[in-house]
């Protein structure tokens, strides 16, 4: 049974490390002529899509306007949307943060007991 967790921590150690590495490294994006739909956790700030009018750049530098449920992020340049982020559940902040998502960690110690977000 020792041998078994020592093997299970190992594989979970190295999975840490592998979602440690995929936050560093920003992913590119290109537009399909039209927005794209993304979960809170599925993108990251740092990750960069492209326009079609030749707009390249992070979701940060984006129009980016919020809603209840939502944002949407729209090209600087030309003003085309080029995606919509739907804001977590709790659940889904759980189970971001159970995978190691450093963000979803940090959003769990908003939500209380009942699942509701604290002020």
């Amino acid at each position: 049974m020792l041998r078994l967790q020592r093997k299970r921590d190992r594989l979970l150690s190295r999975l840490s490390l592998t979602l440690r590495a995929m936050e560093a490294e920003p992913r590119e994006f290109t537009y399909a002529g039209s927005a794209r739909i993304f979960s809170w956790y599925d993108v990251r700030d740092s990750d960069r899509l492209q326009c079609r009018c030749g707009w390249s750049g992070p979701i940060g530098e984006m129009i980016v306007e919020g809603y209840n449920e939502l944002v949407d992020g729209s090209c600087p340049l030309c003003d085309q949307m080029l995606m919509i982020r739907s804001f977590p559940t709790v659940d889904e902040v759980r189970v971001a943060a159970a995978r190691g998502d450093s963000g979803a960690i940090s959003d769990l110690q908003h939500f209380g007991a009942k699942g509701q977000v604290e002020p």
